[in-house]
């Protein structure tokens, strides 16, 4: 099924309680400090997703960041996904369900609060930047 619908009362007053600004998060960004696995995202091998919906996947370096579904194949043992991980165009390619966090609301309409320090980490366009 596609990404969930509008945030939980509980994901709604975590938001509320943060500084910054509200964005909508693109590939390669950071998930925010305040989320905790189980309430923002989280983990199941038996979880599906959808062309577009944004995911979370732990990258290289350690951290949690925001990816794309780009693809979808079927594999042995469910579909294997390919995800946009940055703005520069990189890939993970042929993830498992188990290897992606999938978000527990509908982050394209009500997204994320951030503290932007300065313009140039905001996404382009986002303020008309």
């Amino acid at each position: 099924p596609p990404q969930g619908g509008g945030a939980s009362k509980e994901i709604t007053q975590r938001m509320s309680e943060q500084q910054g600004s509200r964005v909508v998060p693109k590939p390669g960004m950071t998930i925010p400090f305040y989320w905790q696995e189980g309430i923002e995202y989280g983990q199941n091998r038996k979880n599906t997703f959808a062309i577009e919906e944004i995911v979370a996947i732990r990258r290289t370096d350690g951290d949690i960041k925001f990816g794309t579904v780009m693809g979808i194949a079927p594999g042995r043992e469910g579909d294997v996904y390919d995800i946009l991980v940055d703005k520069a165009g990189s890939y993970q390619s042929g993830k498992t369900a188990d290897g992606i966090y999938k978000i527990n609301y509908d982050v394209k309409t009500t997204g994320i609060m951030i503290e932007l320090k300065k313009e140039s980490e905001a996404p382009k366009g986002l303020f008309g930047w």
